[in-house]
Order: C-alpha cells, then sequence, then structure tokens
C-alpha cells in the first residue's frame, strides 16, 4: 500500500512541494529518494500519484501524475427534537447546524 501525504499548498501545474511535517516524514522515516513513488492529496476530494524528484533542506519537490477525483460525502444526518424556546432555539439550531445536522425534524 503506498503511503499517502498531505499538500500544504496547492500543485504548480504537475509539480508540487512537501514541507514540514510530511517532508520530514517522508526523508526521515520511510528514507525516500529520487523516484519513489507515494500519493498525495490536498483535503479537498483531489489526489495524486507522485514521484520524488528531489530533496533539499526540508523540503520535497514531486512530479506529480493524473489528478484523480474522489467526491466529499459525509453521512446524511436527522434529528426529531423538541424545539425549546426564545433564545434557546436559536442557539439549539447553531449548534446542530456545527455538529452536522442536515435535517431537523421538530416535535
Amino acid at each position: 500500500m503506498s503511503q499517502r501525504y498531505f499538500l500544504t499548498t496547492p500543485p504548480a501545474g504537475s509539480r508540487a512541494i512537501l514541507a514540514g511535517d510530511e517532508a520530514r516524514h517522508v526523508v526521515r522515516v520511510m528514507r525516500a529518494q529520487p523516484g519513489t513513488g507515494l500519493e498525495v492529496f490536498d483535503g479537498e476530494g483531489q489526489w495524486w500519484a507522485a514521484t520524488v524528484l528531489g530533496i533539499e533542506r526540508g523540503l520535497v519537490q514531486l512530479e506529480l501524475g493524473e489528478c484523480h477525483r474522489e467526491p466529499i460525502t459525509g453521512p446524511s444526518l436527522t434529528l426529531a427534537v423538541a424545539l425549546p424556546k426564545g433564545d434557546r432555539q436559536k442557539w439549539l439550531i447553531e449548534k446542530l447546524t456545527e455538529l452536522g445536522v442536515t435535517r431537523l425534524i421538530p416535535l
């Protein structure tokens, strides 16, 4: 199974740079060398097969392959609740939205 790493900066064309903890892990733990294959993703449903081009001072330069997109889907959460009166109702709806409730059924 290929190792996956998070891109903190968006890729520029077919090139990308890993920095920080991700780069340190690739270099020191995985002991990657130029030519090593790995996967990188951007946290927005896109990922690429990548090849290490070079390693310099805490940065890993990558050559990106084809971009793959995975749809971001979450669970549909429905909550049936007796709504309180006054400001508590507004607070409850606000907090349920923050928690990801997609549908509210008042009782």
